[in-house]
């Protein structure tokens, strides 16, 4: 009789913990779902004001230069940021939501750059070809080249 109590105590526990990390995963994808919303909500249109950027060696040739950032569709960066970072980082929503927003982070700055050379242009060209929509990693990789360009 007594290792039936004791069978059913540890029962009763186990099915307890079971809620306790349902309801602790549930509020975390709440948080989660939150944060994205958060994150996609900052990735507004192009500020007028480009960002301020080291001297350039070249001169602007007649002809018209392009951020091709710009071209991009914002839902479909939003939603592949998010896909991406869900499928790399699967149950660890912390982990989600951090990149999240390093990418729109990196996605807001890169589309704000002034691309007035082609040089400029076509680095960032070469670095959206390079790594996609991973913009932590284009910008690392243009912000490099364009350092090495100005040397």
């Amino acid at each position: 009789m007594l290792i039936i109590a004791a069978f059913a105590s540890i029962g009763a526990y186990h099915n307890h913990q079971e809620r306790v990390a349902a309801e602790q995963k549930k509020k975390a994808e709440q948080k989660y779902k939150e944060n994205l919303s958060s994150a996609y909500d900052q990735m507004a249109p192009a500020k007028e004001e480009p960002v301020k950027e080291e001297p350039k060696k070249e001169t602007a040739s007649s002809g018209s230069f392009h951020n091709p950032v710009l071209d991009l569709d914002l839902s479909n960066v939003a939603s592949t940021i998010k896909s991406s970072a869900e499928q790399r980082w699967k149950d660890d929503y912390q982990m989600q939501d951090y990149e999240v927003q390093q990418q729109t982070s990196a996605y807001n700055q890169l589309k704000n750059v002034a691309v007035d050379s082609e040089v400029k242009q076509t680095q960032m060209e070469n670095a959206l070809s390079r790594w996609g929509y991973d913009f932590e990693m284009v910008q690392y990789e243009y912000s490099e080249q364009m350092k090495a360009y100005n040397n």
